[in-house]
């Protein structure tokens, strides 16, 4: 009976907290490894842009399909308008905080003339909807959510990927600062590795559809108190599917479609353009909604062409 006791203080007071505090010591060193991506110091970069850039007219708003897809730099040089690309990855991880950053900005809203608006939620579906509205209501920015916590991922899968070859805590993923017009700079992103057949879409629809119909008004509204000058353009993001034949529902389209064009945006205009689905994978970067330099080029002059 007295071993077993001198076992039980051992464990009590020894063994069990030393495995505590290992865990805790191991859930602080991996927190050195999170990273928002360089996203808060994009978001500062776009602002240092857009307030020197005192003759911009027109802006491409968005989330990481038009961060990556379509370039502001290419509408400015075929057309007559003076275009910034102001999307944020993630689409500033909730709806509340990237009109937030938007509304901050401080620059003539007055002045903005056209609005090219590409969000990837009709591609979706309610599911995603509602994870951003859970991201606002836990106040989670721009940045991400970058809280330390003791639960995610396990030492078990670190342990299977360094059994497998890989390093035990993989370096965090920054992307580059945004050019001058506020687009994507892929000389400065070296992970554009193509898309594949497990790299593409399948048919992921749409459950609610008052409820997608709530999220463009939503939308519009929002780019319409914003930018009371503004002709609005609503597209449908070009993405790689995994079937040829494959495209977005049409349901899901006539439902945004009839949103947007029983919008009240007078005396301004209002626009819907569906852009087409990606030929092929050769033109895609690390998602099937995320061109590479090239594909950029191809979805860019789609779009001009249908304005």
């Amino acid at each position: 009976m007295l071993y077993t006791a001198n076992v039980n203080r051992v464990l009590f007071w020894l063994v069990i907290p030393l495995i505590l505090c290992s865990f805790v010591i191991f859930k602080l060193v991996e927190s050195q490894y999170m990273s928002d991506g360089g996203r808060l110091a994009i978001a500062n970069q776009h602002h240092t842009n857009i307030t020197s850039n005192i003759g911009v007219d027109c802006l491409i708003l968005g989330g990481s399909n038009s961060v990556f897809s379509l370039s502001a730099d290419q509408i400015s040089n075929n057309t007559e308008f003076n275009c910034y690309n102001l999307s944020l990855l993630n689409e500033g991880n909730s709806y509340y905080a990237y009109w937030d950053f938007i509304r901050s900005l401080p620059f003539d809203k007055d002045n903005i003339k056209h609005i090219f608006y590409s969000g990837l939620l009709p591609a979706l579906n309610d599911k995603y909807y509602h994870s951003q509205l859970r991201n606002a209501e836990l106040g989670i920015g721009i940045e991400g959510n970058q809280t330390f916590r003791l639960l995610g991922r396990s030492i078990a899968s670190y342990l299977y990927n360094f059994y497998k070859g890989k390093v035990f805590f993989e370096e965090p993923m920054n992307y580059p600062l945004p050019n001058k017009y506020g687009d994507f700079d892929f000389s400065k992103f070296k992970h554009c590795y193509g898309g594949s057949s497990s790299n593409a879409f399948g048919s992921i629809y749409w459950q609610d559809m008052n409820l997608l119909s709530g999220w463009v008004n939503s939308q519009l509204n929002e780019m319409k108190s914003l930018f009371p000058q503004a002709n609005l353009y609503f597209l449908m993001p070009s993405v790689l599917f995994k079937e040829k034949s494959f495209n977005f529902d049409n349901k899901t389209v006539k439902t945004v479609e009839s949103a947007v064009l029983n919008f009240d945006n007078s005396p301004n205009k209002t626009m819907f353009i569906v852009q087409p689905a990606y030929n092929d994978a050769s033109v895609i970067c690390d998602a099937p909604f995320h061109a590479n330099a090239i594909g950029r080029e191809i979805r860019t002059r789609d779009l001009i062409s249908n304005f």
